[in-house]
């Protein structure tokens, strides 16, 4: 998700106890990719084609105990993209879900949402791991330039800390549906995005993109955030979708809509030049995504959501996070992308589940690309 390139995760789907498929891998629209990983974390897997190569599918080798807690298979390890020696854009994106409330069991649930500290550390230890010089985020508690004073203790805050030296962040923020910014519960910060990058930021700009909600009930508000980077090419952004599979043909739908909004956002710099990571809310092939899928490259088809039905006490899992670069003139722009899901928890949320195995509910992301740093001026259309 080394020497790997080329090769990408096939994925397999769930069985029945006598081998037959279920029903829900007969009729669903993607399959999920799952090998365990040595440590019996989970973690799922998609290794990219390489720049200007095709993108070919190689089986990796299943575990014997492949079933865990319902997942349709376990996963085998992310493991760390190659070491190369041309320039590089290594991107995490991640819904941490920091802000979400709610006792376990209650379906607003979030692991670990009152320890900051202790999802900081986990982004730290990923930005270790996989040499990342990017980081985009998504539910996150942070604030506007010159407020740190005012927002202690907040993942800004702390992710500045932890990723030390060297390294710019910026944080736009985005509304709930009652109006509010701050984040709750004794929390600091504004909820919203924010990009980190190690390098000199030397502009950011952000705007909601979220429609006004036509019924008038909801004050949502959903910002995309993109910097430029001293000595980078592309433009480094992120988003998050509003929640629900929106009818594009539906002229009140806000989903198709705010696509719209951040394509309009991205501007020229979705043919000169930008990635783009974060929560899209629906698999990648989705009729709202068109307008992206469209003018963007997508990467990343992995797993990267576990949902709980109390109801029902079944497990369900989404591919919801997704990386979106200007295309290349031939080939793939990336060299490498996959899902680490062993962060992400995969109990069930239920009163007396216990402790939950991961600290989002959403698994990170991880992308490489060609094209920054770079010690070269940057032109309009030569990435």
């Amino acid at each position: 998700m080394h020497a790997f390139l080329g090769l990408t995760a096939r994925a397999s789907r769930p069985r029945t106890r006598d081998g037959r498929l279920s029903a829900a891998a007969r009729n669903a629209a993607v399959r999920i990719p799952a090998v365990r990983a040595a440590s019996g974390r989970i973690t799922s897997v998609r290794i990219a084609a390489a720049r200007n190569a095709a993108v070919r599918i190689a089986a990796l080798p299943l575990a014997a105990s492949a079933v865990l807690a319902g997942l349709p298979a376990a996963t085998a390890n992310a493991q760390s993209p190659p070491a190369v020696h041309t320039p590089e854009i290594r991107m995490l994106s991640w819904n941490i879900c920091g802000e979400a409330g709610g006792l376990r069991g209650d379906a607003g649930y979030c692991p670990y949402r009152a320890e900051p500290a202790a999802k900081v550390e986990q982004v730290r230890q990923l930005v270790r791991k996989h040499r990342a010089n990017v980081v985009m985020l998504q539910e996150v508690c942070g604030y506007a330039e010159g407020g740190r004073a005012a927002a202690a203790g907040s993942h800004m805050d702390l992710l500045g800390k932890a990723l030390g030296a060297g390294w710019s962040i910026r944080h736009a923020a985005g509304a709930r549906p009652d109006g509010r910014t701050d984040c709750r519960g004794g929390l600091t910060g504004d909820l919203g995005v924010l990009v980190a990058v190690r390098g000199e930021i030397t502009s950011a700009r952000a705007a909601n993109t979220l429609p006004p909600d036509p019924a008038g009930t909801s004050l949502q508000t959903l910002p995309a955030l993109c910097v430029t980077v001293r000595g980078w090419r592309p433009e480094v952004c992120t988003a998050h979708l509003v929640v629900g599979e929106d009818d594009p043909a539906d002229p009140g739908a806000r989903a198709p809509r705010q696509v719209a909004e951040v394509v309009g956002f991205l501007g020229d710099a979705v043919r000169s030049g930008a990635v783009l990571g974060g929560d899209f809310n629906r698999n990648g092939g989705s009729p709202v995504l068109a307008a992206l899928n469209e003018r963007m490259e997508r990467c990343v088809d992995d797993v990267t959501r576990h949902g709980w039905d109390p109801a029902t006490g079944t497990h369900s899992w989404h591919r919801l996070d997704h990386f979106y670069a200007t295309k290349a003139a031939t080939g793939s722009r990336y060299a490498w992308c996959g899902a680490d899901t062993s962060r992400m928890d995969t109990t069930a949320n239920d009163p007396a589940s216990g402790a939950p195995d991961g600290y989002s509910d959403h698994a990170p992301i991880l992308g490489v690309v060609p094209g920054g740093p770079d010690t070269e001026p940057s032109r309009p259309g030569s990435w």
